[in-house]
């Protein structure tokens, strides 16, 4: 996969909210992903039948643009970070 390179700009559908990546990506798909549920399913007429999300939202394809207004995700929680002492080992 090609790296881009920082900062990302985009949109959204609209055009009315303007996003800036400018630092790394925090998940990846080989770390614990149980802190995060995912809000929108998108595309699922193309999705294998044995793939399943938690989703609210099931979608065929996009969302129609009154679907974006009428509704915002929870914001996810997440996991606390460790604190410094937790990494240091007893001495008892």
């Amino acid at each position: 996969m090609n790296r881009s390179t920082l900062p990302l700009d985009g949109a959204c559908r609209c055009g009315r909210v303007q996003i800036r990546i400018s630092a790394p990506q925090m998940l990846t798909m080989f770390e614990d992903t149980g802190w995060y549920s995912p809000f929108v399913e998108t595309y699922t007429s193309e999705k294998l039948a044995w793939a399943v999300t938690p989703a609210v939202h099931r979608y065929e394809k996009f969302p129609p643009m009154e679907d974006y207004e009428n509704s915002s995700p929870p914001m996810p929680r997440m996991p606390p970070e460790p604190s410094p002492s937790s990494h240091l080992l007893s001495s008892s």
